[in-house]
């Protein structure tokens, strides 16, 4: 019984650490990925205006 809490113990803590990793790797590029969509969506509204006129 002991055992198979201690297998158990690890694999959450595993499973937690992984969590944190990817929550700080989404952390770190959501802002990188909404500047680089925020330079994309000017450059189309851009283009779309020297279309139209």
């Amino acid at each position: 019984m002991k055992a198979s809490t201690g297998g158990y113990c690890a694999y959450a803590s595993a499973s937690h650490s992984q969590f944190l990793y990817k929550g700080f790797f989404s952390l770190l590029f959501s802002p990188l990925l909404l500047l680089l969509f925020d330079y994309f969506a000017c450059c189309v509204l851009r283009l779309l205006q020297y279309v139209m006129y």
